[in-house]
């Protein structure tokens, strides 16, 4: 049912495994019997194995599959589609090799092949010409960092607290002693710090990885195809149904580590650039060095020449206090700045509230008064502040275990509020991993934490 013929083609300046080239020559019967499928996809799985590249090329006969989404209504194909999916290999003819079908494969699983043209037919079938750009295709490979969690702290410290530091310092300058210190420190560390391997995947599959590359590949070329629709809404899908896969892996591991730590992958913001701003003369600058140029003549502003002689000794000051004389007047007026930021908070059930002047200034009553980040009402119930950190609690949860020594309410009425943060967060989390409703208490064996309350309990004692 077919032939095949394999070489390794390698150049003789090397001996690296990684830098040949594996060519694999097939021609496949029309009338090929479903029975040598499963030899056919074994033999091809067991060549293209290998870890430098493969390049299949050769006359398939397979006349019902779209090249352009990779999907074939035979289910006989669906092994061989599944072979090319899994290896990474891309199909790089484009045009009909006999009649109106593309029957003549070029498939790698490398990018090394460029300039894939129609060739003069030599039988039946259009011959097939391409380049192969460079089969020594070496990848990059990131350098290693160090590893300091697992470092021999115990011996650095004790070079660090047996060395003579007073006779190595001694006779050198401020340059050359800070690069002695740099160069005993990069020593303790390159003796003590061990290397670790770089992680080199992006944390998702290769069929991911696949499905993106031919979405770009034939976005670029019809954006507004069917084809294009088509294989959008593929990938959407297999991505959609990754992500809740890993949800749900994240949140049935029951390590709260791991789930915290998926949850603040998700909202992290990947944008790391500085916004736009505003120079001087109010115009909007965008790109980095515009920015750049703006701070180093904002801070230029308060940088001084370097002196041209040596400062002289500073003089012994013979007064205990070593401030300039401050008059009334400058008291008085600071004072009367600080007016806006006070306020009077009135306790007790009586009607009449004296009135208070500062500086012949009336300090404004006010309801609420925050102090170190306590919100402080006229009844001393605490439901002002509770209101507002719940508030902002629906995106930061540590503000709700801010200060608890001070407002921890007893209320059932507060407690509840502030338990209903927590409540919700582990309700929407079950209902995002698509599981079926619990109870709060099953929720939280689930997530591996505790209350509210009890979590503020640990905190008062």
């Amino acid at each position: 049912g077919f032939e095949c013929l394999t070489v390794d083609i390698f150049p003789l300046s090397s001996t690296q495994t990684r830098d040949y080239l594996r060519v694999i020559v097939v021609y496949r019967a029309p009338n090929s019997p479903s029975t040598s499928m499963a030899p056919f996809i074994d033999y091809l799985s067991n060549v293209t194995g290998c870890t430098h590249p493969s390049l299949i090329v050769g006359d398939f006969n397979y006349s019902n599959i779209d090249w352009y989404t990779y999907h074939c209504p035979t289910l006989s194909v669906t092994p061989f589609l599944d072979l090319i999916t899994q290896g990474s290999f891309n199909q790089y003819v484009d045009f009909p090799t006999r009649g109106n079908n593309i029957l003549d494969l070029l498939l790698c699983n490398s990018p090394i092949i460029k300039d894939v043209k129609p060739d003069i037919p030599l039988s039946d079938h259009i011959g097939i010409a391409f380049t192969i750009n460079s089969f020594i295709a070496k990848d990059k490979i990131a350098p290693p960092s160090r590893d300091f969690s697992n470092a021999d702290w115990d011996s650095m410290n004790n070079l660090i607290a047996s060395h003579n530091w007073t006779l190595s310092f001694m006779g050198k300058s401020i340059s050359d002693a800070y690069e002695y210190f740099s160069a005993f420190t990069n020593d303790l560390i390159a003796t003590y710090v061990p290397l670790k391997k770089p992680k080199s995947d992006n944390g998702y599959p290769k069929y991911l990885s696949i499905l993106y590359n031919r979405l770009q590949r034939f976005h670029a070329n019809a954006a507004n195809s069917d084809l294009t629709h088509s294989l959008r809404k593929r990938f959407d899908k297999a991505l959609k149904s990754f992500e809740t896969n890993r949800e749900i892996r994240a949140v049935q591991s029951g390590n709260t580590n791991t789930f915290f730590k998926y949850c603040k992958s998700r909202f992290k913001s990947n944008n790391s650039s500085l916004p736009g701003i505003l120079d001087d003369k109010g115009k909007i600058l965008l790109t980095d060095n515009e920015k750049a140029t703006a701070f180093s003549k904002f801070f230029s502003r308060v940088q001084t020449s370097p002196l041209s002689a040596p400062l002289s000794r500073p003089m012994v000051c013979q007064t205990h206090f070593d401030l300039p004389s401050i008059f009334p007047e400058q008291i008085l007026l600071a004072i009367s700045q600080l007016v806006p930021k006070c306020c009077v908070l009135h306790l007790g059930r009586l009607k009449t509230r004296s009135k208070y002047t500062l500086n012949g200034l009336t300090i404004s009553p006010s309801d609420t008064v925050r102090d170190l980040g306590v919100h402080f009402s006229k009844k001393l119930n605490f439901g002002y502040h509770i209101t507002q950190i719940t508030r902002k609690a629906r995106s930061m949860c540590n503000l709700m275990l801010s200060s608890t020594v001070i407002w921890n309410p007893t209320a059932i009425g507060l407690v509840n509020r502030l338990e209903n943060v927590q409540r919700e967060f582990t309700r929407r989390v079950l209902k995002r991993s698509r599981q079926p409703p619990l109870p709060y208490l099953d929720r939280l064996k689930l997530c591996n934490i505790d209350t509210l309350e009890y979590r503020r309990a640990l905190r008062d004692m």
